[in-house]
C-alpha cells in the first residue's frame, strides 16, 4: 500500500508517534489511576484499541479483488 519512495518518510513518522506514545502513556496512565482509579486504565486501553481498529477498518482499502 505505500511507495517505497515514501518508506523512509512512513517509518520516520512511524517512530514520532510511538516515541510520543511512550512519553504520555505514563504520564496520562498515573492521572487516570490516581483520579478515576486503577481498573480504568484497562478500559481506556481496550476503548484506544477498539477505535483503532475501527479507524483501520474504514480508511484501509481492500487489496483483495
Amino acid at each position: 500500500l505505500m511507495p517505497v519512495s515514501f518508506l523512509g518518510k512512513w517509518y520516520g513518522i512511524l517512530n514520532l508517534f510511538g516515541g510520543l506514545a511512550n512519553i504520555s502513556a505514563p504520564i496520562l496512565g498515573g492521572f487516570i489511576w490516581s483520579t478515576i482509579g486503577p481498573s480504568y486504565i484497562f478500559f481506556f486501553i481496550i476503548g484506544l484499541e477498539i477505535s483503532k481498529l475501527l479507524i483501520l477498518w474504514l480508511a484501509v482499502p481492500e487489496t483483495l479483488r
